[in-house]
C-alpha cells in the first residue's frame, strides 16, 4: 500500500516537532535545579556563580523563599549588605516563619552596627527555631559589647541549656561573669570552654587577664605563656610579652 506524499510530509513534520518537544523537555531546568546549583557554588565559595544560579531560580519561581535567603547570604559574603537585606526582607515576606531569614538578616544588621534590629531578629529567629543556639550566643555577644553583662549571662545560659557542648556559649558567659566580678564561676566557664574547644587559644589571654584582675598573678602568667607557646607566631606577641614582663615584675615585687 502506497502512502501519499502529503501523509509522508505530515509524518516528517510531526517527527520534527516531536524531537523538538523531547529536546525542549530534556533541556528545560526547574527553579529547584538552579537553586541546588547555587547551593553547590555557595558551598564551594564561588560567590558570583552562586548569585547567578539563585537569580535564575528566583526568575523561574519568585516564591522560592529559600533562594532569596541563600542569595542574601551570598551577597552578605560579598559585602553587598543592602542587596542582602533586600533579599532577606523578601524571604520574610514570602515566609514569615523562616528562622534562617531572620537569623541571617540579624547577622547583617550586626555588621552594620544596627544592634537593636539585630537583637530583635535574633530573638525572632530563636522564637521560630528554639534550637538555634547561636541566636542566643550572638545576642549575648551584643549585650556584652553594650556592657549589659547580666543580660549577656542570661542569653549565654539559654544557649547552654539548649546545648551544653558549645564552647562559644561558655566563653561569652565566662567573659561576662568576669566583668561582673564573679570570678569562681567565670573560671569554671573558661575551663569548660577550653575543654570543649582547645583550639580557641585566645581564651588563655582572656582567662589570664581575669586571673590578673582577681589578683592571681602566677596563674595569669601561666596562661599568657601558654598562649605564646601554642601560638609562637602570634601577631600580638610583643604586646603579650610586655604583659608577661609586667606580671613577672609584679610577682617579684611581692616577694
Amino acid at each position: 500500500m502506497k502512502t501519499s506524499k502529503n501523509l509522508k510530509a505530515a509524518n516528517f513534520v510531526f517527527s520534527i516537532l516531536l524531537l523538538f518537544l523531547i529536546s525542549s523537555c530534556s533541556t528545560t531546568r526547574s527553579a529547584q535545579s538552579f537553586y541546588e546549583e547555587g547551593s553547590a557554588h555557595l558551598q564551594n565559595n564561588e560567590l558570583k556563580k552562586a548569585v547567578e544560579s539563585f537569580s535564575k531560580a528566583i526568575e523561574l519561581d519568585p516564591n522560592l523563599d529559600a533562594a532569596f535567603v541563600d542569595r542574601g547570604l551570598t551577597y552578605d559574603r560579598l559585602g553587598q549588605f543592602n542587596q542582602a537585606l533586600a533579599d532577606f526582607n523578601q524571604a520574610i515576606q514570602l515566609n514569615p516563619k523562616s528562622s534562617s531569614a531572620y537569623y541571617n538578616r540579624a547577622v547583617v544588621f550586626y555588621k552594620l552596627q544596627r544592634l537593636d534590629e539585630a537583637l530583635r531578629d535574633y530573638e525572632k529567629a530563636a522564637e521560630l527555631d528554639p534550637t538555634e543556639i547561636y541566636a542566643y550566643i550572638n545576642r549575648a555577644d551584643i549585650f556584652y559589647s553594650l556592657e549589659d553583662f547580666e543580660q549577656a549571662v542570661q542569653e549565654a545560659t539559654k544557649a547552654i541549656e539548649i546545648d551544653a557542648s558549645t564552647s562559644d556559649a561558655y566563653a561569652i558567659r565566662a567573659n561576662s561573669l568576669a566583668r561582673l566580678g564573679s570570678y569562681p564561676e567565670s573560671f569554671a566557664d573558661y575551663e569548660k570552654a577550653l575543654s570543649l574547644n582547645p583550639r580557641n587559644i585566645g581564651l588563655y589571654i582572656e582567662r589570664g587577664i581575669t586571673y590578673a584582675v582577681s589578683g592571681q598573678l602566677e596563674l595569669a602568667l601561666q596562661d599568657l605563656e601558654k598562649y605564646l607557646e601554642l601560638n609562637p607566631e602570634a601577631p600580638d606577641r610583643a604586646k603579650i610579652e610586655g604583659m608577661i614582663q609586667q606580671l613577672k615584675d609584679d610577682i617579684a615585687a611581692k616577694k
